[in-house]
């Protein structure tokens, strides 16, 4: 992976104090076996995986570096596809198929929200989206430990102006509108939390009806994302754009037919999915 050639330019950033970076619960981050991070995901562009790998490259080691989980479509459009591959970047859809996946990939970063979630609107900062779940089959497959993290940091320096799904038709995804194209000063924080491990009667008896257990892994997800919600709450009470987000859950809901339009949408409803 080139992700440690990011490290000097980032590190040059930290020291002007422009951008600064701390981290709580390094008791929870495991120092060697298989390991899962999942946590929230904001910022038009990924600077929360660079710098949670800074994190992790501080206080764990190199050889710590997670894989990260990228939608599929990214990765075929060319030179962002090469980009995300060279930081260690693999098709979110092999979490579909866990015991496909090379065995030397040990550790694994994923964004549960998608890009429904570095792609919603600062109207709605901190607000997870809802948690896809395969997380869920990897930590089974591989008996690795799950490890949520709340990270703060993100919504202040990519702010997102709108969330563009005119573009799904053409690339297979959504994108972020930038507010702004440059980062702007903020102060990261990366909360690694508690370990869970998962036990396969989890996610329910492989007897049961399909439906079942999508509905026992949902619930799960659920959990584990309501624990980040919790923690983002409590660290962000204090931010704007966290009021500001909080203000908009308390508005009515507007008709549908005075909503914004849906190729432009920065208050439109999540796209997740199991």
């Amino acid at each position: 992976m080139m992700t440690k050639r990011v490290f000097p330019p980032l590190r040059a950033l930290l020291r002007t104090g422009y951008l600064s970076l701390s981290v709580e619960g390094v008791e929870h981050v495991p120092r060697s076996g298989p390991a899962i991070y999942v946590g929230n995901h904001a910022g038009w562009f990924t600077m929360d995986t660079f710098l949670g790998a800074i994190a992790l490259a501080d206080n764990v080691g190199l050889d710590r570096l997670p894989w990260g989980a990228v939608q599929d479509e990214l990765l075929h459009v060319p030179k962002i596809g090469r980009f995300f591959e060279a930081f260690g970047g693999f098709p979110a859809s092999w979490l579909r198929t866990p015991e496909l996946i090379p065995r030397e990939m040990e550790v694994f970063s994923v964004y549960p929200e998608g890009t429904e979630g570095n792609c919603k609107s600062f109207l709605h900062a901190y607000r997870m989206r809802e948690w896809r779940t395969g997380f869920l089959r990897i930590a089974l497959a591989r008996g690795a430990p799950i490890i949520p993290v709340a990270i703060v940091g993100g919504e202040e320096c990519l702010p997102v102006a709108w969330t563009l799904r005119f573009v799904k038709p053409i690339l297979g995804t959504i994108l972020p509108l930038p507010f702004t194209v440059l980062p702007l000063p903020a102060r990261w924080k990366f909360i690694f939390h508690e370990p869970i491990k998962l036990s396969a009667s989890d996610l329910g008896d492989e007897r049961e009806p399909v439906e079942i257990r999508k509905q026992r892994a949902h619930r799960m997800a659920t959990k584990i994302r309501d624990r980040v919600q919790r923690t983002l709450d409590e660290r962000t009470s204090s931010h704007t754009l966290a009021r500001i987000s909080k203000f908009m859950m308390k508005l009515p809901k507007l008709p549908a037919s005075r909503m914004a339009p849906a190729f432009v949408s920065g208050l439109g409803p999540s796209n997740g999915s199991v």
